[in-house]
């Protein structure tokens, strides 16, 4: 397991300890990508999932990667992939 799944699953297991004490007035806001192994741990206890996807942040990660793409020389060589690149890049970010 890598570091970052480790970390992952420690911080995750803090949020349930959280969850099971008994404060009334305790609320808890957890905010993150989509996911799978943080939405399905989350996910019981959840009252509600709010999804926050912005258009505005699509177009700068999308503007910041055309921007890359056209600028670097070492990555002229894929300039007539720049539009397929473009879109897995956007997609793949989800909003981050």
């Amino acid at each position: 397991m890598s570091p970052r799944y480790e970390k992952r699953d420690r911080l995750l297991g803090s949020i349930d300890i959280i969850r099971k004490w008994e404060f009334p007035q305790l609320h808890i806001l957890v905010t993150s990508r989509d996911e799978v192994d943080i939405r399905n741990e989350l996910q019981p206890a959840s009252n509600e999932d709010i999804i926050m996807k912005n258009t505005g942040v699509e177009e700068d990660i999308a503007d910041f990667i055309s921007d890359h793409l056209s600028r670097d020389r070492r990555l002229s060589k894929w300039r007539p992939h720049r539009d397929q690149i473009k879109e897995a890049l956007t997609k793949g970010a989800k909003g981050v």
